[in-house]
């Protein structure tokens, strides 16, 4: 039997989080600090593509382990309740990410 796939909903009051991003990697306390959630919704405004990796205010977003988004792109990632995002923009130059805390895909 078939899973039914639930759209993705914004927790309430999920506002999405706006992170700039360099070629550092940036570790970032979300609101899935105060709400857990099991997903978030990124959004890649920038020219070239990011990498995200979830985990505690230490994660470092790093090429090799962490999840490429691509530029202009929107996904749904699951963050295991974590707390933090990192992400890191290796193209040079500085990006905006947008995260939004939900359930659903």
């Amino acid at each position: 039997m078939a899973q039914q796939v639930v759209a993705f909903t914004p927790t309430k009051g999920g506002l999405a989080t706006t992170i700039a991003i360099s070629a550092a990697s940036t570790a970032v306390a979300t609101a899935l600090a105060s709400t857990p959630v099991p997903n978030v919704r990124i959004y890649n405004s920038g020219a070239g593509v990011v990498f995200v990796a979830f985990g505690p205010s230490t994660t470092t977003a790093a090429l090799s382990t962490s999840v490429p988004i691509a530029a202009g792109m929107t996904d749904v990632l699951g963050c295991s309740r974590q707390s933090y995002i990192s992400v890191i923009y290796p193209t040079g130059g500085t990006a905006t990410v947008y995260v939004t805390p939900g359930e659903g895909m």
